[in-house]
């Protein structure tokens, strides 16, 4: 699909959209320029009077650094990361696997987690959870746009 592999496709179209009518949620990647993968995920939400809205509800982080049990050469670079994260989010909660649903849902309330993505297929790199944890209205039939309507 040509939207899924040029982000400027995808943006160009999400422009042309006239109204969300459903709740939906977009995820994609950002490209950064290095090593570290970026992906965003967005929600749509009632309408203002700016029309449509799409607000980013997540975002996450993997890190080009990776756990000493599968790097033992990495243990510095990884406490320096650390070090860095949590002077930059004072509120940081560190997990063992952020990948790990059962522990995640523990704390949906917390808008910065760090751990380590063990679903990964060779290494385990590390990764930063930043999530929108304010109450996010939704779309429902009052709030959605006239063009729904029709």
């Amino acid at each position: 699909m040509a939207v899924a592999s040029d982000p400027n496709l995808a943006i160009e179209a999400l422009k042309k959209v006239q109204g969300f009518c459903l709740p939906m949620t977009i995820k994609g990647e950002l490209k950064t320029g290095s090593n570290d993968k970026v992906y965003v995920t967005a929600q749509a939400i009632p309408p203002t009077a700016d029309g449509m809205q799409l607000r980013v509800v997540g975002i996450e982080k993997v890190f080009d650094i990776f756990h000493p049990i599968s790097r033992p050469d990495q243990e510095g670079k990884v406490k320096e990361m650390r070090k860095t994260l949590k002077k930059q989010f004072p509120g940081l909660i560190e997990i063992r696997n952020i990948d790990d649903m059962f522990i995640n849902d523990q704390y949906t309330d917390k808008p910065v987690i760090l751990g380590f993505k063990f679903s990964a297929n060779v290494a385990v790199p590390m990764a930063i959870k930043l999530r929108d944890v304010s109450d996010i209205p939704t779309l429902d039939e009052q709030s959605m746009p006239a063009v729904c309507k029709i």
